[in-house]
């Protein structure tokens, strides 16, 4: 028997655009396939050169999506800080242009985010030609959702997130040159102990070559390039410091917002001092033994012997 849409709360769906014209009508279809019907699609395009905008034109007319195009190129976040802005539902979904939902997602996520501000789940990856690559990101790690999880690493993806609307009151405006919105969104949400997971796979998370929603990733293209090399090491270590340097720039966002108030101030600089380090000497003595002080946010699965072997390895 199917649900009354009427007594379910309304869900925004919010979606950034730029360029998406190769695969948005499948994630839109998967979107409006959902078991979970009372929902509103709200898309914010940023000044798309290809087809986007027809296709958005196309499914407002035949489901009444809603999309506004920006006069000018916000760039990724902040294009998802106006789709937003735009949403008049209790709770908020964040859709990318490119991935595919699963049709159980939203109404899997409403039925357990219960009192929380915010909800992730996992996820699986799938190629351009929708393959999949990996099942499931498998991230027991998941768990690890308090505030000084979040200094150290993000776990939270944008694509599998549903947050109650009251936590926009908290998140936003965007800090300017923050270059992750999901992470803000996770750590407003910890800051109250109102972040939780559910290991349930419900978007396929799509990697392709052209994947950007905005303005582009210069680091997406050289890990791909760096993946054809011989040296796995290499590939690996750029990748990280690619990250790095971007999560070093969102600490010193934090460290210097007014949010920090709230936020263990010792927490952060310890952060920042690890990132430092680690991007200045690489696995210093000084990061291994932050490292060491927050093992169980930066080394979840490892236990202290594994962290003494590495010692040992360092010190010969």
């Amino acid at each position: 028997m199917q649900k009354n849409t009427n007594k379910q709360p309304l869900v925004s769906i919010a979606m950034a655009t730029y360029n998406g014209e190769k695969y948005l009508q499948e994630q839109l279809d998967s979107i409006y396939n959902q078991t979970y019907k009372n929902i509103e699609v709200i898309v914010t395009d940023d000044c798309s050169t290809d087809g986007t905008v027809e296709i958005l034109e196309r499914y407002a007319a035949s489901h009444g999506l809603k999309y506004y195009v920006n006069e000018w190129n916000l760039g990724f976040v902040k294009n998802f800080e106006r789709a937003l802005s735009h949403c008049h539902g209790e709770y908020i979904a964040l859709a990318d242009q490119d991935d595919i939902w699963l049709s159980e997602k939203l109404e899997t996520l409403m039925d357990k985010i219960g009192s929380n501000m915010m909800i992730h789940s996992d996820c699986a990856v799938i190629d351009g030609e929708g393959k999949i690559i990996s099942p499931a990101w498998k991230r027991e790690n998941g768990y690890m959702i308090h505030t000084n999880n979040l200094l150290f690493k993000n776990v939270v993806t944008g694509c599998t997130v549903l947050l109650h609307k009251t936590l926009l009151r908290k998140a936003l405006p965007f800090p300017e040159g923050l270059t992750y919105h999901d992470w803000w969104l996770a750590l407003c949400a910890a800051e109250g102990n109102k972040l939780v997971y559910t290991r349930d796979c419900l978007t396929y998370y799509r990697e392709h070559a052209a994947q950007n929603t905005g303005s582009g990733d210069l680091g997406f293209v050289l890990k791909r390039v760096y993946r054809n090399m011989k040296n796995r090491y290499a590939d690996i270590d750029f990748y990280r410091v690619v990250g790095y340097r971007k999560h070093l720039k969102n600490l010193y966002l934090l460290k210097q917002n007014m949010q920090c108030d709230k936020i263990d101030k010792g927490v952060v600089e310890d952060a920042i001092r690890y990132f430092e380090d680690y991007l200045t000497n690489k696995v210093h003595l000084k990061t291994f033994l932050i490292g060491l002080k927050y093992h169980k946010t930066l080394y979840p699965y490892k236990n202290y012997l594994y962290l003494k072997n590495i010692l040992m390895d360092i010190v010969g």
